[in-house]
């Protein structure tokens, strides 16, 4: 029996208000040179439990970058589902939990905006693994608030978030809708305006999960 764990990591881009996804390419086989999620084995003589799992593949497939692994596994990491089949690692038997982080966004050949990843044939059963978290995304209203504040910077406009928020739930909301659904989330404002080149400026709420 072969047990993984994948990992799929987004990033906000408030530059562009755009979400990336982590693809790198793998660099053996099976799938040698093909796009695919961060992931790795379960190791039972070395994990204690899955977080362990999570902070060995970061420590060692993320070399360039720096995370504090206690907040990761606690904030910025969540887990979506598990799967398991005969069919999907051609090595053998295999069971997956598949999460969802946030990462820190470079602008490197990694990264892909979250749009183009459909168009990609990635190893394994990525393209099915991400067809289903999008999925869940858009039938769990309140895990998809919940990503955006983690993938937004510690203080937004309600026009980006509702952005972030149509980008993961691949739908367009009429605005007056979008701030009846945040009514209950009592979002309160910094007193500060972010202006654009063109427009009005807009209020600049604070991040309910990163005020401390």
């Amino acid at each position: 029996m072969i047990n993984t764990i994948d990992i799929i990591g987004l990033s906000w881009n408030s530059k562009n208000e755009k979400l990336y996804v982590y693809l790198p390419k793998r660099d053996k086989q099976p799938f040698e040179n093909y796009r695919a999620f961060l992931g790795g084995f379960i190791r039972e003589n070395e994990d204690s439990d899955l977080n362990d799992t999570i902070k060995r593949v970061f420590l060692t497939k993320q070399k360039d970058y720096s995370y504090d692994m206690e907040d990761l596994c606690e904030n910025n990491i969540e887990h979506v589902y598990t799967i398991g089949n005969n069919t999907r690692d051609i090595r053998g038997w295999s069971i997956s939990n598949v999460y969802i982080v946030v990462l820190d966004y470079k602008e490197n050949q990694d990264w892909m905006e979250i749009d183009e990843v459909d168009n990609w044939d990635l190893a394994f059963d990525h393209n099915e693994i991400f067809l289903r978290v999008r999925k869940k995304l858009k039938e769990t209203r309140n895990m998809l608030l919940s990503l955006c504040y983690k993938l937004l910077p510690k203080t937004f406009t309600l026009v980006e978030l509702q952005k972030c928020y149509e980008t993961l739930l691949q739908q367009e909301i009429a605005k007056k809708t979008f701030r009846r659904h945040l009514e209950d989330e009592n979002l309160k404002e910094t007193g500060e305006y972010y202006k654009k080149a063109h427009g009005r400026p807009a209020m600049l709420y604070f991040n309910p999960l990163k005020q401390k």
